[in-house]
């Protein structure tokens, strides 16, 4: 068992509601003695997966490829990408983390490289959904106006 965030939407009152849904190990086990599931709206977590994907230095994908990761992370897999780390192209495991507004990155034994250490240059503001395939983006535009979209932007 990971915990690791899973995106889903649910409808509440005719509503389309999008919510990452973990298990809260942290928390106290309920009366029958079960860790406890939170599912914070995405709005109100301030994360924008795609937004937050782009910002990383990933090797080039094809569309297909980049919405398999987009996906997977949404599913709350571990996705495997290559990153530049240090000026070199290493295998790295991505993990959406909504609840920090990041993904986190594991090298290849799945030690968790913190981006605070400039290892790996996140990208400026500027480059947000310059590398999303356009196909990627209009999905994405349509789930906002369905109730699911991108979110908040990561400040």
């Amino acid at each position: 068992m990971s915990g690791r965030p899973v995106r889903n939407t649910v409808v509440i009152n005719d509503e389309s509601v999008t919510r990452w849904t973990y298990i809260d190990f942290n928390a106290e086990k309920n009366k029958n003695g079960n860790y406890v599931f939170r599912n914070p709206k995405e709005d109100d977590l301030n994360f924008n997966l795609v937004t937050a994907l782009s910002k990383l230095p990933i090797q080039n994908l094809s569309p297909q490829e980049k919405e398999a990761m987009l996906q997977g992370l949404r599913s709350g897999n571990l996705v495997p990408a290559s990153l530049k780390v240090e000026g070199v192209w290493e295998r790295t495991y991505l993990e959406a983390n909504p609840l920090m507004g990041k993904i986190n990155v594991y090298d290849a034994n799945l030690n968790k490289i913190a981006l605070s250490n400039s290892k790996i240059q996140v990208l400026a503001d500027d480059t947000t959904l310059k590398n999303v395939p356009e196909a990627v983006v209009k999905l994405l535009d349509k789930d906002q106006s369905q109730g699911q979209g991108r979110g908040k932007k990561i400040g």
